[in-house]
Formats: C-alpha cells, structure tokens, sequence
C-alpha cells in the first residue's frame, strides 16, 4: 500500500517538471494507475462524502460547464483534480496535509469555499479521502459528459438475470447427501476437469461442531450439558444428533436473539438520531424486540420487508397484527438523521436519500446514494431511477415540523388499559365542551373576574361564571396530569398529496429538473413488466405498498438473492458473494453462482421465505460440517476458501464474546427479554454512561446508541449503525488481547466464574485433572492438551486461595485466542 501511494505522489508531484507533452501522458498514466488501484469501499466513500460536496459547493467556479473557470482549476473530473490549477498540484494522494485543497478547504490562506468555511465533518472527510489515496472512479470525464446507460445490456449482468431453477447432478460416493452439496461436488468437477486443483478437507470433529452450532444459532457457547449430550447421541448416529440439535436451537428464544442482531445491523438500529447532537429515540426499543419476536416466530421474510416498507398501509386483522405492522414501518425511521438541521428542505431531501440508500443495500444489495447527483457510474442504474423511488419517500411523512424537527409516530393498540383511556379521553372531550360553553357566555373583559358596571350582565353573575371557569380549567390541567400513557411507535404515513417529483439537477434541492413518475429500478424489472407504479396508487397513495410488494415479486430477481447470500454467510462463515451490501458492477462476484440461484428458489417456492427452514438445510449439509483446518498440500490449495473445500475459522463478534463472559461466569440475566433498558432517559445520548448503568443481560438488549457504547463494542467491530452493515469489519489488533487482559469487567467475570465453578458439579474437589478438563470444555469447547493440562494443574496447585486460583485460570482462558475464535 505504501510503494503504491508514494508512486502516484512521485507521478503527480513530478510531472510538472517534463515537457507539455511527456506531462500528459505522464498525468494520464498516473490517472490510469489511480484509478485501477482504488478498491470498491474506498470508491463508494467518494461518491457518498466527496462527490455530492464538490457538485454544490465547488462546480459553480471549477467545472467545464462554469461560466469563468476560477484559478484554472477544474474539479469536475480526475484529470482536472490532479492537475491542479494557477497554484499548482491541488492534491497529493495519501498526504492530506501536503494538499492545497485541504489548506483551501480549511480557509488557511486559501479559501474554498470563498462565502463560508464548510462544516469540520466535511472537511475530515476529505483529509480521510486523500490520506486513503483519494480513489475518484471518473474516467476522464468533464462535466456536461453523461455516460449512456443501457438497460437491455444491463440487464444481462449476473444479478440481474431471473433466477433459474438449476437441475441437480448425479454425484456418486457418501459425502454429498444433499442438494446443496451435489452443486458443491458438481463445481469442482468441473473446475477439476479444467484442470485446476480441489479437494475437499475433513469432517469437523464433534466437539467442533456442537460449539459451532451453537454459537451459530444462538450466539452463545454450548453449556458442559450440551456438549456431553452431542457427544453421546453422535457416537450412535451423527445425522440424528446433527438434526435434534439443529432443531432445539432453532427452538430457543436465544435464536431470535442472535438473528435478531444480524438483521439489526442491516437495518441500522439505534436507540438515538445521529448526526447534530444525537437525540435519544425513547421507543426504538420497539422495533428491535419487533424483529426479535420476528425471528422466533420464523416470520416469513417477504412480510417482513411488506412490512419495513409498508407496514402502516397494510391490512390488519387484529390490534396485535396492526401494532406490529406499524413497529416494523420504524425500519424507514432508524437513520442516521440531523434532526437539527435548519434547511427544511434540505433535510427532507436528506431523510429521502437515506431512505432510499438503506432500503437499496437491505434488500437489492445496490448502491443507490450517489444516484442523487448523477446516473450511477458502474451499474445500469440512472438517476431518473433514483428520484422514481424519490417521489414515493417524498410522498411519505416522516417528519414533523419544529425548530428542532420532530419525527412521525402512530399510537399503538395494545399494550395498555384502553377503558381508562377511553373513560379519560371522555372526561377530558366533556370538560373541554363545558370551558367553551363558559367562554362562549362570558364577555372578554370578564375571564378574570374584573367587573365594571357598564357590563351589559349581572356583575354579581359574571362573577360566578368567571370563576366556574377558572375552577373548570384547573380541573382540565390536573386531568390531563393523570392522561394514561398510550403507547406509541416511531413510524410513518403517506403525505396527504402523494406526488411524483423532479430530478435534483446535480442533486441541488432547489435546482430543479423534469418530473419522473414514481417507480422502482428498471434494469431490476423483468422486461416484461413495467418499473412504474400503476395510476391509482400514484393519484390516491405515496407508493410504499406497490414498493414493498415488487421488492418480493418474482420479477425482482434481486430480494431472494440478496437475502439467502445474508443467511448463508451468517451460517458458514462467509457470503457466496462475498460483499453482500453490494452486488453491483464493484462487488465481488458469486463464487458458486447456480447455488445462490437454487438457494434463491428453494427459499421462494418450497420453503415460503421461511428463515428458519433455510437455515436448517443449510445446517444439515456435508458443507457445514467441513473441518477449518486443512493440512498439508491440501490447505494451499484453496487459501481464501473459494470453492468451499473447508470450513471457515471465524471470530466471534463483540456480542457473542461479552454473552459468552457472562453466562460462563453465570451471572447472565437472561430474564431480560424484552422493554426499554435505557435506564435513564436524556435528551441526548452522550448524556448516558454505560459505566454508570451495568448490565448483565444479553448484549442485544444493552441501549444502542450512535455517540456511546460500550468499550468491549468498540474494541470487537461492532457494527456501525450509521450504515447498513450486513459484513461486520473483522480485524485483528493488538487492543482485543490488551482489552482481555487488562478490561475490570473482564477480571470480574474471571472472579464471579471461578466462585461459579467451585460450587457447580463441574468442580471435582478429588480429581484436579477432571475440574481442569471440565473449565476448558466450558470455555473452549475442547480438552487440554498436555502442555495446557500442566501448566493448569501448576497454577491451581501452587495457589493456597482456590477461588484466586481458579480466578486467574479462567482470566486466562477468556484472554486466549482460542476463546474468541470458532473453528
């Protein structure tokens, strides 16, 4: 990465020395250098933080189409960028404080923008986007360009074309016993017969697969119990001890939880706003025990995303299904949003945009943000596309004015006494209609009692009345002192005027152009049907419903796609397409492209969308019982697992580890199942400390917030709710194995499971070596080896104080990388 960067740095900075023309081609080699060496992320972090800043603040002076070019700078293509202006280079990639644009930016002798500085946030962006190499995917263009977007070509794309049902091969020999695994087999046959090298590792030992299957299903690691009893029904028959296990798991209410959090980070859940000062979302909380509950039921898929999109519309048959349609409509409303924005059109547009890129990554795995400011630069996607789906979320309320804007929430119907209420709402509509009868026979200058005798009434009448009135409207305030709560969900509800809207010329709010009827995404719709919402709901309903429902049509060949790819990486370790927010022209492609096309189906047609069922075939193939350590000329054979000859060695996310401390050390609440758990309300996040509000439930339940979380998230990747996140970042630091060792909660938990353990029936007081076994088995899910039984033995031996003993025992299994890794 270095050698690369100081390359181009040598290219731009030098090139300014040669003759004209060696400079261009010396400029063009390094733009073309530039642009091969940007990766997908460092790509779609341009066209979401830098490119839309550069179309409103910087165009108007330093594009093709600018009426006078100021400085001779040209920003509008990387040509332009890279050459600098009258004052030289404007840039050097990986030197962000080397670069005139970030002294200009920063208004430190140049000023760029000359009117107003742009805000801190912007301006990091932009020192992050140089120092990462300032990737810019803009071929040379110039604006006034427009690359021609062709549909019917596009159309032929891998992820694009309909599914189709493969035919499943004949494949001899006993390890293929599933569908799944003929197509496995079948691709490497083929890839055998053209010559490459494959080979399938061996079966996971039991003891292996029992912690995997745990920790799969329900992200907690399998109990002492658990793992004898595996143990014990695979030495008589390994497929019905693979099946009654798969299917207690899927049983367990800890299923809900543990899948609940996958879909949570794709849905980018919070319990405060972002942006601004963050604001505290006091009924988030609904939503996430929504899709808990949503996963424990085995709720089908194609309503669940009915209901992200639609939930209000829909019909309901019940007060229990009506309030869980409207808590699944919060999905459009957990944004990262800067409710404190001052531009109210502006931010309605920002909430439109946010909507539209999350709905776009959940469910089509498509880039659809920077359609926002031009056609899409890699996928058939253009901008008429983008602000088709625009005119739906703009016909949609989701926000309510206000200094300070307010977002849409919709009373709920169960959940609390609605005779009370009702008998309140009664009381309060007949004190009201009592205070304007008074008002009504009363003369202005009497509210207050005050009297005079020119009063065309009684003095001694108005008197009387002024103080009925004033007796009625204290009653009305203590009255509504004692209003029962009734509770609410954030949601939202379509616009009274549902109307198609403009193109944002270069995604300007105010610079208006042609009007596009509201629509989803062409190229994703069969050629067959039309991408446009039908006449009537376009004049009588924003268009969420028809939305909602062609995201699971069968001629949208993306949603299925999209989500059995999500299902199978959180089952073997990785996705079939491997960026699986991404299936576009930047993303990598399906390494076994006919099984995610009969994943796709099977899930449609036989298994009804159903979570549960996709699961459990995915749990009970050859595939998954795959060993992740391959010796020998075998493992060099397929190192990044691409034809699936292995299992995956994979880490446990920050969730599973801090569960699996406190359920170890048994000191996990499991009876927090469900409710707010923000202990104390705020108005803004940062106002809460986790430190000052422990807890010991389930890490799906401890408050999410945008602006704080807990150290141990933060250390172990914890998805960043700002985005939809369906990949977690993996890495590997130095701070984990510092945070292990050296983290109070950590030694506290190693303190409450040793005085746990000395109390269990795990504990032998006569049989040290057993006690030993029993403690790795807890926590690693294996034995001892020699070397590990040794040293275990010396150091509970030589220690008189056998709680500080086995104290120091299980820190050092929590802190060893065994612990935090599943093979």
């Amino acid at each position: 990465m270095f050698r690369r960067t100081l390359l181009i740095t040598v290219a731009c900075v030098s090139f300014m020395a040669l003759p004209n023309g060696a400079a261009d081609e010396t400029l063009e080699a390094a733009a073309l250098q530039w642009a091969s060496s940007a990766d997908p992320a460092k790509v779609e972090f341009f066209e979401d933080r830098i490119r839309p800043v550069l179309i409103e603040h910087c165009y108007s002076c330093h594009s093709a189409d600018a009426n006078e070019v100021k400085g001779g700078l040209l920003l509008d293509s990387r040509q332009g960028i890279l050459a600098g202006g009258d004052s030289g280079a404007s840039l050097v990639p990986g030197n962000a404080d080397a670069s005139l644009v970030m002294e200009a930016l920063r208004h430190e002798g140049l000023e760029m923008p000359p009117d107003q500085k742009l805000p801190d946030d912007v301006i990091a962006d932009f020192a992050a986007w140089i120092r990462d190499g300032a990737a810019d995917p803009r071929d040379g263009e110039v604006a006034g360009e427009k690359r021609t977007i062709d549909i019917k070509h596009g159309r032929e794309f891998w992820c694009f074309r309909p599914i189709q049902r493969p035919s499943i091969p004949e494949i001899g020999g006993t390890w293929a016993t599933t569908d799944i695994d003929r197509l496995i087999v079948a691709q490497h046959m083929a890839m055998t017969r053209s010559g490459e090298k494959t080979a399938f590792g061996a079966e996971a030992a039991p003891e292996t697969l029992i912690r995997r299957l745990t920790f799969v299903l329900t992200g907690l690691p399998p109990t002492l119990e658990e793992q004898e009893t595996f143990a014990n029904a695979w030495a008589g028959n390994p497929e019905a001890a693979m099946e009654s296990t798969v299917d207690r798991l899927l049983a367990s209410r800890h299923f809900g939880e543990r899948w609940g959090r996958h879909w949570l980070d794709v849905t980018r859940f919070s319990e405060s706003t972002g942006g601004g000062r963050s604001l505290m979302l006091p009924d988030a909380w609904r939503f996430r025990d929504y899709v808990i509950r949503s996963f424990n039921t085995d709720k089908p898929f194609d309503q669940l995303v009915r209901e992200h999109i639609a939930g209000d519309l829909l019909p309901s048959s019940s007060d229990e299904q009506h309030d869980e349609q409207i808590i699944g409509a919060g999905y459009l409303m957990l944004g990262a949003i800067n409710y404190e924005e001052q531009d109210k059109e502006q931010l309605r547009m920002d909430v439109v945009d946010e909507q539209i890129d999350s709905m776009g990554r959940s469910f089509l795995a498509m880039t659809l943000g920077c359609c926002r400011c031009h056609d899409h630069k890699f996928d058939p996607i253009p901008t008429t596309d983008y602000y088709a789906l625009a005119g739906i979320f703009r016909s949609t309320k989701s926000l309510l004015p206000g200094n300070v804007s307010d977002f849409v929430t919709a009373p709920l119907r169960v959940g609390y006494d609605k005779a009370a209420a009702d008998a309140f709402a009664a009381r309060d509509k007949e004190l009201e209609q009592q205070i304007a009868a008074l008002e009504s026979s009363l003369p202005k200058a009497s509210r207050n009692a005050v009297v005079t005798t020119d009063l065309p009434h009684n003095p001694e009448f108005v008197t009387s009345l002024a103080k009925q009135l004033k007796a009625l409207e204290a009653e009305l305030a203590g009255h509504r002192k004692l209003m029962p709560a009734v509770p609410k969900a954030m949601c939202v509800r379509d616009e009274q005027m549902p109307v198609d809207w403009h193109v944002h010329i270069r995604g300007e709010i105010r610079n208006l152009g042609t009007v596009v009827p509201r629509g989803f995404l062409t190229v994703a719709t069969l050629a067959t049907m039309s991408s446009t919402v039908s006449a009537p709901a376009a004049v009588s309903s924003s268009g969420r419903q028809e939305l909602s429902e062609w995201l699971v049509s069968p001629n949208n060949p993306l949603t299925a796609r999209v989500y059995v790819n999500r299902v199978w990486m959180h089952v073997m370790g990785e996705g079939i397409v491997r960026t699986p927010d991404n299936f576009g022209e930047t993303g990598e492609r399906p390494t076994h492209p006919v099984l995610l096309d009969y994943l796709a189906d099977s899930f449609v047609t036989e298994d009804d969308w159903s979570t549960k069922k996709l699961v459990r075939r995915l749990c009970l193939t050859s595939a998954f019982r795959l060993a992740s350590e391959v010796s020998g000329e075998t493992g060099n054979i397929d190192p990044e697992n691409q034809n699936l000859t292995k299992g995956f060695h994979r880490r446990l996310d920050a969730e599973s580890i801090r569960d699996s401390l406190l359920q170890i050390s048994g000191t996990l609440d499991v009876s927090v199942q469900s409710g707010r758990t923000i202990a104390k309300l705020s108005t803004y996040d940062n106002e809460f400390h986790h430190d000052q509000h422990p807890m010991l439930c389930r890490s799906i339940y401890v408050p999410s917030f945008r602006n704080t979380m807990l150290d141990l998230f933060e250390v172990f990747d914890v998805a960043n709710p700002n985005v939809v996140t369906g990949k977690r970042i993996n890495s590997l630091r130095p701070a984990q194995s510092l945070y292990m060792l050296n983290s109070p909660f950590v030694m506290d938990q190693a303190q409450q499971a040793a005085t746990t353990f000395l109390k269990s029936p795990s504990f032998q007081s006569g049989d040290a070596s057993r006690s030993v076994r029993n403690a790795w088995r807890i926590c690693l899910g294996r034995d001892p080896s020699i070397a590990e039984m040794v040293a275990a033995l010396q150091t509970v031996g030589e220690q008189p104080d056998p709680e500080r003993a086995w104290s120091t025992l299980f820190h050092s299994l929590f802190a060893s990388v065994d612990f935090r890794y599943v093979d």
